[in-house]
């Protein structure tokens, strides 16, 4: 519960929409295969309900690439690039190394030397190693991890999963509601 609570505090990147009711947060590395494979199911989800917010949670655990990935991803915050640079990392076939994270970077209108000089900016280690404490706290040990209300799915999950998911939480939070109306009166 204090981990999730934990979570809102972070400044992490997301996508969020104004009439949002539920927030969804993603553990993700972009050199996990399974993470790549579930974008386009987040991107399907949150096209389909515009009451959802989505945060993506750096957490590179597969390697050092992983890592100087998910700084540069950071620091491209500072450009207002960050959801167009994420998506562009998540589709690169293969490994995601430093000369693809680059190329990419420059392909969408980032400034490189900005982007080099803010990936070194204390804010971001920092940032890492907040997700790094939450992920440890939640005892999370792969990606992608979905964090939903106060409960967590490991692993991919497809566009049905999401939708039960999702109504399932909608469904207890009115519950919830009514219950405290209830108390009240």
């Amino acid at each position: 519960q204090n981990a999730i609570r934990a979570l809102e505090d972070i400044d992490n990147p997301g996508i969020y929409q104004k009439q949002a009711n539920i927030t969804i947060y993603e553990f993700f590395d972009y050199n996990c295969g399974y993470c790549k494979s579930v974008v386009k199911t987040i991107m399907d989800v949150l096209s389909e309900d515009k009451k959802i917010n989505f945060v993506f949670v750096e957490f590179p655990i597969l390697s050092q690439q992983s890592y100087i990935a998910a700084k540069a991803a950071i620091a491209s915050k500072k450009q207002n690039l960050y959801n167009k640079f994420h998506l562009s990392l998540m589709k690169i076939k293969g490994r995601v190394d430093e000369e693809k994270i680059f190329n990419t970077a420059k392909k969408i209108g980032l400034n490189i030397n900005q982007l080099k000089i803010d990936m070194n900016n204390p804010e971001v280690e920092h940032m890492l190693k907040k997700n790094r404490e939450i992920a440890k706290l939640l005892n999370l040990n792969g990606t992608p991890a979905f964090v939903i209300g106060d409960i967590i799915y490991p692993g991919a999950l497809n566009l049905n999963n999401f939708k039960k998911i999702i109504k399932k939480f909608r469904e207890s939070w009115i519950v919830f509601i009514i219950s405290l109306k209830i108390d009240k009166n």
